[in-house]
């Protein structure tokens, strides 16, 4: 095939990606087309402004998209299993800023699945550096299910921000999810994630998960670098 042909393909791949909110997918056919197709230069080209999307989180106040939509790219939510039951969903009302929040709900109806709604980026203006993430969740315990009985609080219930670092060679990097402790209030809690991002980090992950079928709203979310 002609390398213009399969840089082209890599393009449209990546933008498919994109429209599928599959971002991690995108982003490594950017990075193909950069790394593997430099004589290609009109390509290089648009894969680079696309890359640019990636140097750090976006809409972190949820100020874009529509209410009670999955929030847009670059949020994703995970791939749900079959016969599953959450959302995502952005929200206006109920929201600790006043601006818009997201509310992540696990499936009460597959045992053990959480819901995850997460965004990724390059971690290249982050490495070697301190990073914190911060959010403020809560869970709505009390909620009608789409069977109709009143949904009751569970002792699985729990949200849990997290961040996940992937280094070259896809190697594990930084890891928090927060596990030793989960957010179990129903009133507006602080989370918080502190990051000494990898020298050779190559991704940078982050997002909220709800275990137990509880809703997780999350809200006024905060990621920026620790000066020393």
């Amino acid at each position: 095939m002609p390398r213009a042909v399969a840089a082209r393909a890599l393009l449209q791949t990546g933008e498919c990606m994109e429209k599928l909110g599959r971002g991690p997918e995108a982003y490594n056919s950017y990075r193909r087309i950069e790394n593997e197709y430099g004589d290609q230069a009109a390509i290089v080209g648009l894969a680079r402004t696309r890359l640019a999307a990636w140097v750090g989180p976006r809409n972190l106040q949820f100020e874009e998209g529509l209410p009670g939509r999955v929030p847009p790219f670059p949020w994703t939510v995970q791939a749900p299993p079959q016969g599953a039951s959450y959302v995502a969903e952005l929200r206006r009302e109920g929201c600790r800023s006043h601006i818009g929040c997201a509310v992540v709900t696990a499936p009460v109806n597959v045992p053990g699945q959480n819901g995850d709604l997460m965004q990724s980026f390059s971690a290249a203006a982050y490495r070697g550096k301190t990073v914190r993430l911060r959010a403020w969740l809560k869970l709505e315990q009390f909620f009608q299910t789409a069977a109709g009985p009143l949904r009751f609080p569970d002792a699985e219930d729990r949200a849990q921000l997290w961040l996940r670092v992937v280094r070259t060679n896809n190697r594990a990097g930084f890891s928090d999810s927060m596990d030793d402790r989960p957010v179990r209030s129903s009133e507006w809690s602080r989370a918080e994630i502190t990051a000494q991002i990898d020298e050779d980090a190559k991704t940078i992950y982050f997002g909220v998960m709800s275990f137990g079928g509880a809703r997780a709203w999350i809200d006024d979310i905060s990621f920026e670098l620790i000066e020393k």
